[in-house]
């Protein structure tokens, strides 16, 4: 078992403009989910439980991110929840598969920007928009290189589908 903490700090940019259709020729501020930081310190934190035996292994982790503050915009970027569970088969020496469940919880944004006077542009724009719960079912295939160049190295090839999900507003769901 292990325990994660992390601060993030406000570096990344709040002010993308891009050219989305119906912009041509001119640059608009983009979207929440196009902007490359929070303009917060954002603190993390999570643990991580891992249990092996000789043919498998099962484990859980939990981690949640939290903004702290505003930022310079005068609004919050949504906090996030993930929780993560896990078995894992062992097969032959090289090979095994697995079996994972990943839930995320992403929340809304507190004051949201203000600057964007014209939310109904696009859904991209409109804060409330963005609130998102969803689950995921994994299948995964594990293999270990023990000679060669790559030894020591392993390929994991993953697939899932989103068993449960909740959006609020209008927003892309992930499809079956």
């Amino acid at each position: 078992m292990h325990v994660n903490f992390g601060l993030s700090i406000p570096t990344g940019s709040l002010i993308e403009k891009g050219l989305p259709p119906k912009s041509n020729p001119n640059e608009i501020r983009l979207g929440y989910n196009m902007w490359l930081g929070s303009g917060t310190w954002d603190s993390s934190l999570g643990v991580t439980y891992l249990k092996e035996y000789e043919n498998m292994s099962y484990g859980a982790q939990t981690k949640y991110l939290y903004r702290i503050g505003e930022n310079s915009e005068g609004y919050t970027l949504w906090d996030k929840w993930n929780n993560i569970f896990w078995y894992t088969n062992k097969l032959s020496n090289s090979f095994s598969a697995s079996l994972r469940a990943d839930y995320n919880s992403i929340g809304s944004i507190d004051d949201a920007y203000k600057t964007i006077s014209i939310p109904m542009l696009a859904p991209v724009f409109d804060a409330s928009n963005l609130e998102k719960k969803q689950l995921d079912v994994l299948l995964g295939v594990n293999y270990v290189f023990f000679k060669g160049v790559l030894k020591g190295m392993r390929l994991e090839v993953e697939a899932g589908l989103p068993v449960y999900e909740n959006v609020k507003g209008i927003q892309m769901k992930t499809h079956f």
